[in-house]
């Protein structure tokens, strides 16, 4: 579902920029190769002009590649912070924020389904994308209730774009399939509408009572997506298990205290309880961001469509089984080590921030021989993920697919 969901997200301009003091090109290469890329996913979207678009930009990186290795400053293709620099310059030009209606409450009702949004008064995309709040709200809570009292606070509607899902249906539903459908089919109407600039790298669900339930199961089922998870009032508690990569902030009472403890006794160490408030829910944003490229990733797939989760995904899930993978990656020793049960295949998606490219990779699932492998990076993969993906804000270059070994 999520990757034909996502599919538009490439030629809608959203991602994440988030400037990085590593980057090692100059803005002037940023915006050719942005342009490059540009024009490339565009011919894939009018099928027209394919194989000549990717000739340039290949071409193109060729040309900035053996500058930087006379510099000794490349591979180009290692560069995974400048390439998400390059991939926000190739859409930038396409969106069309102008049409946000800003500084004010707002119903987005052309299609379905409706949503209600607030966009800061000085929002631009030429200052760089903004982070965005997927707010679902309480079972007896208007969208126009929740902006006006809980995010009401000056920073937060100056600095972010606060969207209210629309949900309805029985609340002891939200925890699964219905809650996930609400915000997932919410938030791809956010994203074509093709006028919010949001930085991929912080966007944040946060659930109002009841609503928690489809906040925290929409996190569960995409956990590489989020940055956070924020619940406010009385909340419902949750399964925390694929939060390691998800920060949480509970502002409420209701079972907050219970989560927050199986959060740490997990040893995620990324659990916030604070006031209940917009005000303190900013400065908490401030810190928190996501990290597309971690060292660690525990995913327990809540559904057999439920695969992925940053730079793995998982085939065959069986969840009589009590699906389950861990996945490190140590950039020391070059070598990503899984323990897996309960799936029977485990891709792995590589890039230069998780090991060395230039070298030998070695590949261990659940103890058995290691696999070791040279990966050639691929400009062509990386290029198509980006478009076919949409989560162009997570660089890869090289992928793989491993069998899972029993581990009777």
């Amino acid at each position: 579902m999520i990757p034909k969901l996502l599919t538009v997200f490439a030629l809608a301009g959203l991602g994440a920029v988030t400037l990085a003091p590593d980057l090692v090109l100059k803005a002037t290469d940023h915006r050719k190769l942005g342009k490059d890329v540009a024009a490339y996913w565009t011919a894939r979207t009018e099928v027209e002009g394919i194989d000549e678009s990717f000739s340039k930009l290949s071409t193109d990186i060729k040309k900035v590649d053996a500058t930087l290795r006379k510099k000794d400053q490349g591979p180009l293709l290692a560069l995974v912070a400048d390439w998400r620099e390059i991939f926000w310059t190739a859409s930038q030009s396409i969106l069309e924020d102008r049409k946000l209606k800003k500084g004010k409450i707002t119903e987005e009702k052309s299609a379905e389904p409706v949503f209600t949004y607030w966009a800061p008064k000085k929002f631009s995309s030429k200052k760089g994308p903004a982070p965005i709040v997927l707010i679902v709200p309480d079972a007896d809570q208007t969208a126009q209730d929740v902006l006006e009292t809980s995010w009401a606070d000056e920073a937060i509607r100056g600095g972010a774009m606060l969207v209210v899902v629309s949900i309805e249906g029985d609340p002891a539903t939200w925890s699964g399939d219905a809650g996930f459908a609400a915000v997932m089919g919410t938030f791809g109407r956010v994203i074509r509408t093709n006028m919010f600039g949001f930085d991929f790298d912080r966007i944040y669900l946060a659930g109002h009572g009841k609503g928690f339930a489809a906040a925290a199961a929409t996190a569960a089922y995409f956990p590489h997506l989020f940055a956070g998870l924020i619940g406010r009032g009385e909340i419902p508690s949750a399964d925390p298990t694929n939060f390691r990569n998800v920060a949480t902030y509970l502002g409420g009472g209701g079972e907050s205290a219970t989560f927050a403890r199986g959060v740490e006794e997990l040893g995620y160490g990324n659990s916030t309880t604070g006031e209940d408030s917009a005000a303190a829910i900013w400065a908490w944003m401030q810190e928190h961001t996501r990290n597309s490229s971690p060292a660690h990733i525990t995913f327990a797939p809540p559904t057999a469509t439920s695969r992925s989760a940053g730079w793995v995904k998982v085939t065959g899930i069986d969840l009589d089984g009590s699906p389950k993978v861990d996945a490190v990656a140590d950039r020391a020793s070059n070598t990503i080590t899984i323990t897996a049960k309960g799936v029977s295949i485990v891709d792995v998606y590589f890039n230069d921030v998780l090991v060395d490219l230039d070298q030998p990779v070695r590949v261990i699932v659940n103890g058995g021989t290691p696999h070791e492998d040279l990966f050639a990076r691929n400009p062509k993969y990386m290029v198509d993920r980006a478009y076919d993906f949409g989560d162009w804000a997570s660089v890869f270059t090289a992928t793989a697919s491993y069998d899972v070994p029993s581990t009777n």
